[in-house]
């Protein structure tokens, strides 16, 4: 009996030594060197610790893949990207807050051009005063220079004519306005231009953010739309109220002749087709147009802008 538990014992302890074997106990190291060459050893040599290597185990099983250490300009680069990305993720958040104000703001390309040239405005009165000055202080120096002109020349009794301090004095002023005046036309011009572009810049991010359709956030969707009728009658309240509007602007005693309601994927608008007598008799053909919100009601704001882009004889 006792004998058979030791063979058991035996058995067992070769079993055992036999399963940590096959497992691998004992591990290797692969790597390549900077020739090419593929190594083994039980150690990785002290000039490769930093370079890429795999552990495998007797069965040449994968345990363990160590990259290569990442050298300091490779370091920076990734350091570097990783910013970008973040300064990207940044730029990208604050251009969404800003197309968001933007198609708060505007809810067609005309009320750009219009907020533009309301914009444009106090420029073109400014530069205006500045020329007006302008053409007062020329007229102011080219006085001055006659009376200058009197003393170019010598006294009765031969002596060179010396012109006063108060004279030679007011023409270095009116010079140096007139150069203030004109640098001052130079930097309104720059600043109006610069306008001009930012406006541009709006109008076209305004187009690749509708064209994206993002204008549906001011029209809304399929559902909201179904409020916006396809037509209306001449007669009708929403054509008479639109009318009523316009009757302001159209210099004269207006009736619709035709009413035809437009609609794309961003906007929907009543437009009539009017006929206007005039206070000086004669009948004209005047278009008016009505934007329309998504619930079917008229949007005043939009009303208001093609308004005063026609008083002002502009396309609205």
């Amino acid at each position: 009996m006792a004998s058979s538990k030791g063979f058991g014992w035996y058995i067992g302890l070769c079993f055992i030594s036999l399963v940590l074997v096959g497992e691998g106990v004992a591990a290797t190291y692969k790597w390549v060197d900077e020739k090419g060459i593929t190594h083994y050893g039980d150690t990785l040599p002290p000039d490769n610790s930093k370079n890429a290597n795999t552990q495998i185990d007797r069965r040449g099983i994968v345990k363990k893949k160590t990259e290569r250490a990442l050298t300091e300009a490779e370091i920076k680069a990734k350091q570097q990207e990783i910013q970008r990305l973040k300064e990207e993720e940044i730029t990208a958040k604050e251009q969404k807050r800003l197309d968001k104000i933007m198609l708060d703001t505007y809810a067609a390309e005309s009320e750009i051009d219009l907020v533009r040239d309301r914009s444009l405005e106090p420029y073109d009165g400014k530069i205006y005063l500045a020329r007006e000055r302008i053409k007062l202080l020329q007229q102011q120096l080219f006085d001055q220079n006659k009376q200058m002109a009197f003393y170019s020349g010598t006294t009765a009794s031969g002596k060179k004519k010396t012109p006063p301090v108060r004279l030679t004095k007011e023409i270095a002023t009116t010079r140096k306005e007139m150069s203030t005046q004109e640098n001052s036309i130079k930097e309104l011009e720059n600043d109006k231009a610069r306008t001009v572009a930012k406006f541009a810049d709006d109008k076209r991010r305004f187009r690749e953010v509708t064209a994206a359709g993002g204008a549906g956030l001011r029209v809304g969707g399929a559902a909201d739309r179904g409020n916006i009728p396809t037509w209306v009658e001449v007669k009708s309240p929403l054509a008479r109220d639109c009318l009523a509007n316009w009757q302001d602007s159209l210099g004269g005693r207006a009736y619709a002749v035709f009413a035809e309601i437009r609609r794309d994927a961003q906007t929907a608008e009543l437009l009539l087709e009017t006929r206007v007598r005039k206070n000086t008799g004669e009948f004209v053909n005047i278009k008016a147009s009505c934007p329309l919100k998504s619930d079917g009601s008229f949007d005043i704001e939009g009303i208001r802008v093609k308004r005063t882009r026609y008083e002002r004889g502009k396309d609205y």
